[in-house]
């Protein structure tokens, strides 16, 4: 005797829905793991933030998480819907980074000053193509917001990462291309 075959579907669908819901969870952790040193700077005591945090958690009676992420929403849906979504995309990628980088040359460290070169000559780069304008795709300029967070904060340190994988192999290819008995360089 052969199994139903709407038994069989709701069988092969309940397994679907639980491998999705597996891959759902796991990118839960993932996000919550990356948010984590995030997390933690809103509880931590040296920083500014946290005093402003701790006032409006008790205000508001809300978790703090929930208002930061909440704001995070927010601002999300008024990049989408404003008409100052293009200045907003220019000043997350310049002020920040501006701070942190005069930071960096007043202090005596030296991988600081590498950090932020780096996400500036990142930021160069993607301004050039930026400059070709892809602000008809649709949320481009929250992409491109959460694109330049990825360069800067430390939790991505995603300017290094865009650097060492693109950008430095590119120009090793084109000073090969220009200098071709020059020595090669090896890391």
């Amino acid at each position: 005797m052969s199994a139903d075959p709407n038994r069989q579907r709701l069988d092969q669908f309940h397994e679907q829905a639980r491998g999705m819901v597996a891959q759902f969870e796991s990118a839960v952790d993932l996000i919550t793991q990356k948010l984590q040193p995030l997390t933690d700077q809103m509880y931590d005591k040296d920083r500014f933030v946290e005093k402003i945090l701790s006032v409006a958690e008790e205000k508001t009676a809300i978790k703090r998480e929930k208002l930061v992420y909440g704001t995070i929403l927010f601002l999300s849906i008024y990049v989408i819907i404003s008409a100052l979504a293009q200045i907003i995309s220019n000043v997350v990628g310049f002020l920040y980074p501006a701070w942190r980088s005069i930071k960096a040359v007043r202090s005596s460290v030296k991988e600081d000053d590498t950090q932020w070169l780096i996400y500036w000559i990142v930021f160069a780069t993607f301004s050039i193509i930026d400059f070709s304008t892809f602000s008809t795709i649709p949320f481009y300029w929250l992409f491109k917001i959460a694109f330049l967070m990825y360069l800067y904060l430390p939790m991505f340190n995603g300017a290094t990462v865009i650097y060492k994988n693109f950008i430095d192999p590119a120009c090793t290819i084109i000073e090969s291309y220009f200098r071709p008995n020059e020595p090669k360089k090896t890391n």
